[in-house]
């Protein structure tokens, strides 16, 4: 009697822990994957594109550098003409 049960129950303990398992990684993988790749921002100063911070493509922020310039990211062309963001914390 006894050990019909633990055939019944343990089969069922061990997928609900599979389960479980496959949910819980699945989250982990979600989150790796919705944090955006830093993308090198630049400063204008003199017409001239001066390398500055790391910045996004995607967010609600402006990125700008502690002296409150606004940060860009370069186009096709060259030039520092795309703007870039950061996440809020």
């Amino acid at each position: 009697m006894k050990t019909s049960i633990v055939k019944m129950i343990l089969p069922m303990g061990v997928f609900a822990l599979a389960v479980t398992g496959a949910f819980a990684s699945h989250t982990v993988n979600v989150a790796k994957k919705a944090a955006p790749a830093p993308i090198q921002g630049w400063v204008q100063v003199a017409g001239a594109c001066n390398q500055s911070v790391q910045c996004s493509n995607t967010g609600n922020i402006l990125c700008k550098t502690n002296a409150n310039q606004q940060v860009f990211g370069k186009d096709e062309a060259g030039d520092c003409a795309v703007e870039l963001y950061r996440a809020s914390n």
